[in-house]
């Protein structure tokens, strides 16, 4: 009786052997078009932040000049009164 279980568990190594190696092998087969993709979304991320970050910093210095003219002729009012 022994003997059957113990050539069962042998096949059940093998099977989960085998299986473990079938998902090795799709999981390498998948990696390079997962990694294009991957590498495909960072980069429309990445042009996005660039392009939210090239308009805040055009704001910005937009605000300075206008707050630096408003502080200029705010303080030519008070010294022409």
């Amino acid at each position: 009786m022994w003997g059957r279980t113990a050539g069962r568990d042998s096949v059940w190594i093998a099977v989960a052997r085998l299986h473990a190696g079938i998902k090795a092998i799709k999981l390498y087969a998948w990696e390079e078009p997962f990694k294009k993709r991957i590498e495909a979304l960072r980069a429309a991320e990445l042009h996005e932040i660039r392009h939210v970050t090239e308009r805040r910093d055009a704001q910005h210095e937009h605000y300075v000049y206008l707050g630096a003219r408003a502080t200029d002729d705010d303080s030519a009012l008070v010294m022409d009164s």
